[in-house]
């Protein structure tokens, strides 16, 4: 497994390279730094400006980068039809996936934690020396949330990407729409069901309350385990179903 891992993985980062994807990816990483030069710009700095500016990247960008990646993981090699070749080699389909979500988490990593630390820079450049010491453990909890919301909407591509084979990117892309902007947006239960609703409570962001309505409020080390466990989850259905993807995109 290991051999076949390193293997799909070499050639995912070959394709990566040849590509523009990662490049567009690295600059949707760095595009809360806008935010926060505009709300410099207009007179705005401090832990509240990197708050605002954190939104984006947890409610769209952080999602949206690992979906064009990751979604086509078994789409492109049937696209291609590669498929056969890769299926012929005694290898463990798995391998596959793993390998591959490897790449795209590590790929996508540097660009988003330079872009989380660029904007810290800027949103904090016209604070007091007091005041960036005292948010700087706030910024290792955003760290924290990006090291582990990276290969979660890793996983979580990916296993889109292999449930639904013919248009994974588009499906893929429903789904932040759908469940990481729209139900996580929503006050009450649904917002449970979006990994950026976890992330936000490990990077200690504020929840609005609405009165008369319920809604979960967990820990940081709770939210942690939740989005892990959601990522493993995926992660799991995308080497289940990659058995039978060329079957079902025949269908």
């Amino acid at each position: 497994m290991r051999q076949a891992m390193r293997v799909y993985a070499e050639t995912a980062w070959r394709r990566l390279r040849r590509g523009r994807l990662l490049w567009g990816s690295a600059v949707v990483a760095v595009l809360p730094l806008l935010v926060a030069l505009i709300g410099v710009f207009h007179g705005r700095f401090g832990a509240g400006l990197f708050d605002e500016s954190l939104e984006i990247y947890l409610r769209l960008l952080l999602p949206l980068a690992p979906v064009l990646l990751a979604a086509q993981v078994v789409g492109e090699e049937i696209e291609a039809r590669t498929f056969t070749f890769l299926w012929a080699r005694p290898a463990p389909r798995a391998a596959l996936i793993l390998g591959k979500c490897v790449v795209y988490a590590l790929a996508l990593l540097p660009g988003f934690l330079i872009g989380t630390l660029l904007t810290f820079a800027v949103a904090m450049v016209r604070a007091d020396g007091a005041d960036v010491t005292a948010a700087l453990p706030h910024l290792a909890r955003v760290g924290v949330t990006v090291l582990i919301g990276v290969p979660v909407y890793t996983a979580l591509a990916a296993g889109v990407g292999t449930l639904v084979v013919r248009h994974p990117t588009l499906a893929g892309l429903l789904y932040v729409i759908v469940i990481e902007g729209l139900f996580a947006s929503i006050a009450g239960v649904l917002k449970a069901t979006a990994v950026s609703f976890y992330l936000r409570a490990l990077a200690g962001l504020q929840f609005s309350s609405t009165p008369g309505v319920w809604e979960p409020r967990p820990s940081p080390v709770a939210a942690a385990l939740v989005a892990l466990l959601l990522g493993a989850g995926w992660l799991f259905l995308a080497t289940w179903l990659v058995s039978d993807a060329e079957y079902r995109e025949a269908r």
